[in-house]
């Protein structure tokens, strides 16, 4: 099988409550990505940014339920692929909501990808939210 088929299928493991931090992060790690860039809108700069991942339909209604349990704001884009199939990806994009998937991602994460944190930890800094 195509590896979009495979991935466009994959669903949400039934893992320990304890555990789901961790394999957010990892997934992120792999399939994620925190974007920002300063803007000047009508003469008006600012920074924007947001978290952001692509996973299957079946995985993202999962991990939408886990995002909404912890209070934060996001929006699904579903994306086409092949064979009718189609892929979420999910953003997180308030400040607030970046800020609790910050700290619910890495509060007790041991191995990381130290430059996906930087660069949030970076967007945090130049926005005044750490």
């Amino acid at each position: 099988l195509p590896l979009r088929m495979i991935f466009s299928s994959l669903s949400f493991p039934n893992i320990p409550s304890k555990f789901i931090s961790a394999f957010i992060l990892g997934y992120y790690d792999g399939d994620g990505g925190f974007t920002y860039a300063h803007v000047d809108e009508q003469g008006y700069k600012s920074i924007k940014g947001h978290w952001h991942l692509l996973a299957s339909n079946i995985f993202i209604e999962k991990l939408s339920k886990i995002i909404s349990d912890l209070g934060i704001t996001y929006c699904i884009i579903k994306r086409p692929c092949s064979e009718g199939r189609s892929l979420g990806h999910m953003r997180v994009a308030s400040i607030d909501g970046i800020k609790k998937i910050r700290e619910f991602l890495y509060a007790d994460a041991p191995f990381y990808l130290k430059r996906k944190k930087e660069k949030m930890d970076e967007y945090l800094k130049l926005r005044n939210a750490i």
